[in-house]
């Protein structure tokens, strides 16, 4: 699971790196909710013309039965949990004004440090990384696996 959340993370910090200078203008008070959509479909645009979605889903997919002995699961239902963060659905959005924090991790990969938002809501998980923020929709088959991002730490 900690391979699992370490890819994860990837993407996010590759997502974050990739889009920062469109990540400035999101959650501005000086932008309305159509800036803040239209820098989020700038920005999905961005991670799906990078690649990362498939490269993830790829190492995901790889590394199922190194995730099920971390789990302590069957390699089925390691591929199952795979299958069910489906990442092909993740996608940059804003964060609503009302969400509630219920955690934060700080977690790296491949030397970059990045800190992870969850909050009640578990249709939401922020990445923090370089200096930029990156909001992320966790699609509902994925939201059950939003709490072992506390496996990170």
């Amino acid at each position: 699971m900690i391979r699992l959340a370490k890819t994860l993370i990837g993407l996010a910090l590759v997502a974050v790196v990739g889009i920062g200078a469109f990540s400035l203008f999101s959650g501005s008070s000086f932008f309305d909710d159509a800036v803040d959509q239209a820098t989020a479909s700038v920005t999905n645009a961005a991670i799906d013309a990078s690649g990362i979605k498939e490269t993830i889903q790829n190492a995901l997919d790889a590394n199922a039965e190194s995730i099920a002995s971390a789990l302590g699961v069957s390699v089925q239902d390691a591929r199952g949990m795979i299958s069910n963060l489906d990442v092909a659905s993740w996608q940059a959005t804003s964060l609503p004004s009302d969400a509630q924090a219920s955690g934060s991790y700080s977690a790296s990969f491949d030397g970059a440090s990045a800190n992870i938002t969850t909050y009640e809501n578990p249709s939401y998980i922020t990445v923090e990384a370089y200096g930029q923020s990156l909001t992320l929709s966790v699609p509902e088959s994925a939201q059950e696996y939003v709490p072992y991002l506390a496996y990170l730490q």
